[in-house]
């Protein structure tokens, strides 16, 4: 998959071509809407500016019986924001739990990658398929160390 992700960006950035390019989400007044708190902190200016280096996400969830809205929802990551941004699967499968669906490490080149794509308009434009999609989740950030 990261195979696909890498050739999908690099055409993208070869053509100079990036129609999925994220837009930021930003208000009437023309100020960046984090919409909660859990985006602020993450994404404020000193986050975003500070914090080099890789992230790593983990994300396990539980799926509703809808699966197609979570397989859309992962599919617009994987063929479109991930590979604009760089971003790439680290482990990606089924948990060894009779609860759990789904588990995935997505490695960010940084912090503000991982921003860029969480308070992009397409992000906000698919975030109800997660929702309908997702019966349950935890997602944890990680710093990448090695």
């Amino acid at each position: 998959m990261n195979v696909y992700i890498s050739l999908r960006g690099g055409l993208f950035k070869a053509l100079g071509w990036h129609p999925f390019r994220p837009l930021p989400a930003v208000s009437d007044n023309g100020q960046f809407d984090y919409g909660d708190e859990l985006h602020e902190s993450l994404c404020n200016r000193v986050s975003r500016s500070t914090l080099e280096g890789a992230e790593i996400m983990i994300n396990i969830l539980k799926a509703t019986s809808d699966r197609d809205k979570l397989n859309r929802y992962s599919e617009t990551h994987l063929k479109t924001l991930f590979p604009v941004m760089g971003t790439r699967l680290v482990e990606f499968g089924s948990p060894e739990s009779e609860y759990w669906d789904q588990i995935a490490l997505v490695r960010y080149r940084n912090r503000d990658a991982l921003c860029e794509m969480a308070l992009s308009k397409i992000q906000a434009d698919i975030i109800d398929l997660k929702r309908q999609g997702v019966a349950d989740s935890y997602t944890y950030l990680t710093k990448q160390i090695l």
